[in-house]
């Protein structure tokens, strides 16, 4: 059966478009009712969308059957662009959710390998440092004193197991002597040094000297802000507080 168009009595063929009012299911060709083919393309394209000839709007006074193609048309792009500005808010999040978690990654990454590199490593201060000698003859005395303090700790640490070095550019002026790294063979020979080395705190050649292991620029910050609450809650009025270190983190206890 031929359907033909309601207003030119035309044949509607698929190379013919025409629109199905969707109240009396009459055809209308595009082109007389005045719709060129990239709008009804659109509206095709689009679901949901509804037409209506003139007649059934004139017959219906409801506010959904008055409203022309065109606001109909616009309501659902609009809706459709809506729902695509969501879609990209939410691609735009997950993106910088997916960025943010791999930054935090590498930087974990990074801290562990940093941690890892210093474990052998111990920090020595308050060792004199000469201003008359070479660079050469004081890396030379400072070895030589600390394998002095390793000869009185009684440890199985050999002269060629370790590296020692001071920690910055030397400075004639400046009298305060620069710390000493010291990296040994393992951590192991390292932890056992700093913890050994309490018992020469008391013999007057070392009661200036203080040991600590090699922390990260992060570990560093960390015991600071864990020192400052320390004194914050002192000066709040808690009293028997200290910090200790638990699986190597620095925390606040109370004493018994």
């Amino acid at each position: 059966m031929t359907v033909l168009c309601k207003i030119c009595n035309g044949a509607v063929t698929p190379t013919v478009p025409a629109m199905k009012c969707s109240s009396c299911a009459i055809y209308f060709h595009i082109k007389c009712i005045g719709i060129d083919k990239a709008h009804f393309d659109i509206i095709k394209s689009l679901n949901g969308v509804s037409w209506k000839c003139d007649n059934c709007r004139s017959l219906n006074n409801t506010t959904e059957a008055g409203q022309c193609n065109c606001c109909k048309l616009l309501l659902n792009l609009v809706e459709t662009i809506n729902k695509l500005s969501e879609t990209v808010n939410t691609l735009q999040q997950q993106l910088l959710n997916f960025h943010s978690d791999r930054s935090n990654e590498e930087t974990i990454i990074q801290e562990v390998n940093e941690r890892h590199k210093r474990a052998k490593n111990i920090i020595i201060f308050g060792i004199a440092e000469k201003t008359d000698v070479s660079i050469d003859e004081q890396i030379e005395q400072d070895r030589l004193f600390i394998l002095q303090i390793i000869e009185q700790l009684n440890l199985p640490v050999q002269p060629n197991e370790l590296n020692v070095h001071r920690i910055g550019r030397r400075n004639l002026v400046n009298l305060r002597p620069r710390p000493i790294r010291i990296t040994l063979k393992s951590e192991s020979d390292a932890h056992m040094i700093v913890r050994k080395f309490q018992n020469l705190r008391n013999i007057d050649l070392y009661k200036n000297i203080s040991m600590n292991y090699d922390k990260t620029p992060k570990q560093i910050a960390y015991y600071k802000s864990v020192k400052q609450e320390l004194t914050d809650r002192i000066s709040r009025g808690e009293a028997n507080l200290k910090i200790k270190y638990i699986n190597g983190t620095p925390k606040i206890v109370t004493l018994n």
